[in-house]
């Protein structure tokens, strides 16, 4: 009692894995169990966690006000600036940063690399491999794909076996996991002034497409960037009021 769907979600999926273990069934296919968890997301729907976002553009002009030349940064804060604008330009999440693979990354076309997501979060019902594809704009301080050109250049000689498959690393050469991101990202919205006692890392990519969307960018083009699989999702936990915009700014920075 008092559990949330999510959580019984879990639970339920925790309890199908011993029971493969034990005697190669899934108790997630049991009919019963299909219609008691059908009724319990019914009575009780997941919400989204926040009712507004913060505004994109504070991490912009912070950005551009203390890190605008990535080829002055430390490899410390050049790592920071690569993964909060791959968060937000790609609508990543901190765990397709950790599985974006290395050795998958095409740095061949001239205006984009592109390297695939290994198990991704979408991939789970699907045959069809996610791809991270960063892109590069026409604003040099907060480039992303400019970001992170200079970021694989400069950790170039820190790689090794131990890196494994990973594209963003530590200092000693090993492999960043989902914690580190979060850490990394929570750290920068801080600096730049976003309100981290309410907002936490993984709401760059709810501040992100709802900010797309609020200033004319079609739910088409956001759901395929943030690789969404129905509208349905988007609307419902992505799609928010945003506090504090400079309405015409904002508009300016996507139309161009």
């Amino acid at each position: 009692k008092g559990y949330a769907s999510k959580t019984i979600t879990v639970m339920r999926s925790c309890i199908a894995q011993i029971a493969k273990i034990r005697d190669n069934r899934s108790v997630s296919d049991d009919f019963m169990v299909q219609r008691v968890m059908s009724g319990i997301a019914h009575q009780r729907p997941s919400k989204p966690k926040y009712n507004n976002m913060w505004c994109p553009l504070l991490v912009f002009d912070h950005i551009r006000d203390q890190h605008a030349d990535s080829t002055q940064l430390s490899t410390k804060q050049l790592l920071a600036k690569s993964v909060v604008l791959i968060k937000l330009f790609c609508l990543a999440r901190a765990s397709d940063l950790g599985k974006w693979s290395f050795r998958s990354l095409d740095q061949s076309i001239t205006n984009c690399i592109r390297g695939t997501i290994v198990n991704a979060k979408e991939q789970r019902n699907s045959d069809s491999p996610s791809a991270l594809v960063v892109k590069g704009i026409m604003k040099p301080s907060i480039c992303p794909l400019a970001t992170l050109r200079e970021y694989l250049s400069r950790t170039k000689a820190k790689r090794s076996k131990k890196s494994k498959d990973a594209v963003f690393i530590d200092s000693s050469g090993l492999p960043l996991v989902d914690k580190d991101f979060s850490s990394i990202t929570l750290s920068f919205l801080d600096k730049a002034g976003v309100d981290t006692n309410v907002y936490k890392a993984h709401s760059t990519r709810a501040a992100m497409a709802s900010w797309l969307l609020l200033n004319g960018i079609s739910l088409h083009r956001v759901k395929k960037l943030g690789r969404w699989r129905s509208n349905a999702a988007l609307e419902k936990y992505y799609d928010m009021e945003i506090i504090d915009q400079d309405s015409k700014r904002s508009k300016d920075f996507v139309s161009n």
